[in-house]
């Protein structure tokens, strides 16, 4: 298992330079500027997702999680991103509000792949017991999607602690 633990620890610190890419693109005031910048991302949330997708299929828990929650903020990252694109210049009334609308369809899109994101960490931290610091991550991130979920930050516990209780 020590194997599987460095191989998927090494992967996924790996892909992060990616997630790091992800966070320097920048949207310009011109919609072709803006169109490069969204094919960026595009290609980068691929490549961050297909990586991710890598790691998990390691099956090893807290690096599952890990994944999931680094991919929850990637996502959070993004809508960020995309609530402070600007309207062209040259796009006024009707055309801006369109643009404007489909920004925002974008922008749910990446808020409801952040909380599916953080709600499946938080599920699997539970399935694997693995309680650190990506799992409060997820927890923290799931608390701002979902009113219902109380973030009361009970567990903490060391995710490489033996299991006594079977003692």
């Amino acid at each position: 298992e020590a194997t599987v633990r460095f191989l998927a620890e090494a992967r996924f610190q790996l892909a992060q330079p990616v997630r790091a890419e992800l966070t320097a693109i920048r949207f310009g005031t011109t919609d072709k500027s803006q169109g490069a910048a969204a094919t960026q991302i595009q290609a980068g949330v691929k490549r961050y997702m297909d990586q991710m997708k890598e790691v998990i299929r390691l099956d090893y828990g807290p690096m599952i999680v890990a994944a999931l929650a680094s991919t929850g903020q990637m996502y959070d990252m993004l809508a960020q991103k995309f609530e402070k694109i600007q309207t062209p210049a040259g796009l006024t009334g009707e055309s801006a509000q369109k643009y404007r609308e489909l920004l925002q369809v974008e922008v749910n899109r990446f808020k409801a792949e952040a909380k599916t994101s953080y709600q499946a960490a938080v599920e699997r931290s539970l399935e694997f017991e693995t309680y650190g610091e990506w799992t409060r991550s997820a927890r923290t991130g799931l608390t701002f999607y979902d009113s219902k979920f109380v973030d009361n930050g009970d567990i903490a516990a060391e995710p490489l602690a033996g299991d006594w209780m079977g003692l």
